[in-house]
């Protein structure tokens, strides 16, 4: 397959070990729900969707960069407070988000 430049060559992902609904963010978020699940049970289905996720990343020839979300206090690490992208001639964007 012929690389894009719309297509990103690597990605950073962070690794959910504890995640679960964020309070602080589902007040105004419509893509969070609370569910009729254990929140050991929704950690492990969010670990196990992203293994899954980063796996075929590096299947299609995508490079990921992960970093652990060891810490109990962000339950939704995976979805970085802040994020950002990299482009041609070492630009890089920064794209902050509303939670403190």
């Amino acid at each position: 397959m012929r690389p894009s430049v719309q297509a990103p060559a690597a990605v950073v992902m962070v690794r959910p070990h504890h995640f679960t609904v964020n309070t602080q963010t589902a007040q105004d978020n419509a893509f969070q729900a609370q569910m009729d699940v254990q929140d050991s049970d929704l950690s492990r289905r969010a670990y196990d969707e992203h293994t899954a996720a980063m796996a075929e990343l590096e299947r299609r020839g995508v490079r990921v960069h992960v970093f652990e979300g060891t810490d109990a206090a962000t339950p939704d690490c995976v979805f970085p407070n802040n994020w950002f992208s990299t482009h041609a001639g070492g630009h890089v964007a920064i794209y902050p988000m509303k939670a403190a």
